[in-house]
Formats: C-alpha cells, sequence, structure tokens
C-alpha cells in the first residue's frame, strides 16, 4: 500500500486518514503547553492584582474621606465602613 502525502498548514507529512498516519500520530509523545498555560498563569496573577489594587485605593478613599467628615471638613459624610475595607488595605502593600 502507497504511502500517501500531504501539506497541511506548511507542514508536510503522512496523512492522518490513512492507517499509517493514524499509527504515527498515536505514537507521538504529548507534550505540556507549557506557554499556554503560564499565560493563562500570569492573566490570572496580573488580574488578580488589579482587583487588590482598585479594592485598596477605594477602601483608602473611603477611609480618608470618613476622616475628613468627622473633623467637620466635608460636607456629606460617605457610607458606614465596609466589611471588606480592613481587609482591602491589608493585602494591598501600596496603600
Amino acid at each position: 500500500m502507497a504511502t500517501t502525502s500531504r501539506q497541511i498548514g506548511g507542514i508536510s507529512g503522512i496523512s492522518p486518514a490513512t492507517p499509517e498516519g493514524m499509527n504515527e500520530a498515536l505514537a507521538r509523545p504529548l507534550r505540556m503547553p507549557w506557554l499556554g498555560l503560564g499565560l493563562v498563569g500570569a492573566s490570572v496573577a496580573f488580574s488578580l492584582a488589579l482587583v487588590v489594587f482598585f479594592a485598596g485605593w477605594g477602601a483608602a478613599d473611603r477611609a480618608s474621606a470618613r476622616s475628613l467628615t468627622a473633623t467637620g471638613q466635608q460636607v456629606s459624610p460617605p457610607s458606614d465602613k465596609g466589611w471588606w475595607e480592613d481587609g482591602a488595605r491589608w493585602v494591598c502593600p501600596l496603600h
């Protein structure tokens, strides 16, 4: 039986439609997609860092607005202290 060869996307080789091509495709070892997993992990870490930064920024702004209200320098008082503010200010080292 003659082996047919075709070119797909710039890669030439044995056609996977033939039994020889299926055996060759199954014989190749699987590789872990390290680049893809690394990029997904970096994206998650960067997104988490942004959320922490903006939460800390908001908590610091609300705390400073409350301190201005306590000294009588601000007309409209902000809402009560949120449950998340202490944690956000503790987690974010920039605030």
